[in-house]
């Protein structure tokens, strides 16, 4: 009877070892599935910006105060140009000037007159200029080629020099095979018109994106009836005058890479008309033409 208890006592055991190591192996290999599962989500989660440090960096490690705003959140905001981005951005925000057909940066109730406080840049190229606002273009970059932007919302001079002095915005545009190709065209009231296009290509170790955007708008019509010169020393009074607002630009933009070769290029013809002359003074001598752009090959 003792031997036939301890025979079956290791049958049991020897039938029983493998089935819990069985069990032991695959609860094993659920646990590390779910392990890289929340590591992939993770890093999905896990926001890398390189505006404070030059380097790739989380947002929660940058030793700044640091905003990015993605592609996405643009599209689902709404938002028709980078003005109406940044007005979302904590101690931002734009004052529209009436000399000049451009806004005015306030950063944390600081004026950005004259370029020197705020650094703005595309991809790391600076938009300021020798002299003058950099709103100037600015204002008019295309917000549908955009992946992201990230914002320093504070001192940056240290790695940014004398410009970045309350902030710095680095304005970061697509790739290829970041979305696919597309082509669009918005209208709006004073003969506003936006036609666009974007072709976005990857295979292999060649990525190409380009992307061409013209805009065009008659502007404000409205009637200014006096001015500065109205009663300024005995001056007699102006004669009223339609406002001139008209604006119209080029945009062209094209980030291409093989390997570990890359060119990056970005051009913008603008041509604008300012609703009234220096000092609210009315003038049919207001028309400003300006160009920026930047050509970069690497590797």
């Amino acid at each position: 009877m003792i031997k036939n208890i301890f025979a079956l006592a290791v049958l049991c055991f020897f039938l029983f070892i493998p089935y819990t190591f069985a069990k032991d192996v695959a609860s094993a290999k659920l646990e590390a599935e779910i392990d890289d599962e929340f590591r992939w989500l993770q890093a999905e989660a896990v926001e890398f910006v390189t505006v404070a440090t030059k380097t790739k960096v989380t947002a929660q490690d940058a030793p700044s105060v640091v905003t990015v705003i993605t592609g996405e959140q643009i599209r689902n905001m709404g938002a028709r140009n980078i003005i109406d981005i940044l007005r979302t951005v904590p101690g931002f925000d734009f004052a529209h000037l009436g000399l000049y057909p451009m806004h005015t940066a306030y950063v944390r109730g600081i004026a950005c007159v004259s370029s020197e406080k705020v650094k703005f840049m595309i991809d790391g190229h600076s938009v300021q200029p020798f002299w003058g606002e950099p709103e100037l273009h600015f204002d008019r970059l295309p917000v549908t080629n955009i992946r992201k932007i990230e914002i320093i919302r504070g001192p940056g001079s240290a790695l940014y020099g004398n410009s970045a002095f309350i902030g710095v915005v680095n304005i970061i545009t697509k790739q290829g095979g970041d979305e696919p190709s597309r082509a669009g065209l918005e209208f709006g009231s004073y003969n506003t018109v936006r036609p666009y296009a974007e072709l976005s290509y990857k295979e292999d170790d060649l990525t190409a994106y380009f992307f061409a955007e013209h805009y065009q708008t008659d502007g404000y019509d409205g009637v200014v009836e006096s001015d500065m010169a109205s009663d300024f020393y005995g001056f007699a009074a102006s004669e009223s005058r339609e406002m001139t607002s008209s604006l119209r630009h080029s945009t062209f933009h094209s980030n291409i890479t093989w390997k570990n070769i890359y060119f990056s290029a970005f051009f913008q013809d603008a041509d604008s008309e300012a609703p009234v002359g220096v000092n609210g003074v009315l003038t049919n001598e207001d028309e400003m033409e300006t160009y920026y752009g930047y050509g970069e090959l690497g590797y």
